[in-house]
């Protein structure tokens, strides 16, 4: 995934040249923002829930 982020992101921020961690907080935003837009629900529910996901996936 990160590899598609750094391929994705504007010339502008890659000329940053952003550290792996900025980039995935980056593509985490834009996941909640989509997420969000689609599903209809509250921001809060969302990240709670995607945060939730991804600590399960780190544990297994």
């Amino acid at each position: 995934m990160l590899e598609y982020v750094r391929r994705s992101v504007p010339d502008a921020i890659g000329n940053l040249r952003p550290s792996a961690e900025v980039l995935t907080d980056l593509a985490q935003a834009k996941l909640e923002q989509v997420v969000v837009e689609r599903s209809g629900l509250s921001t809060t529910m969302v990240v709670n829930n995607m945060r939730d996901e991804i600590a399960a996936r780190r544990r297994s």
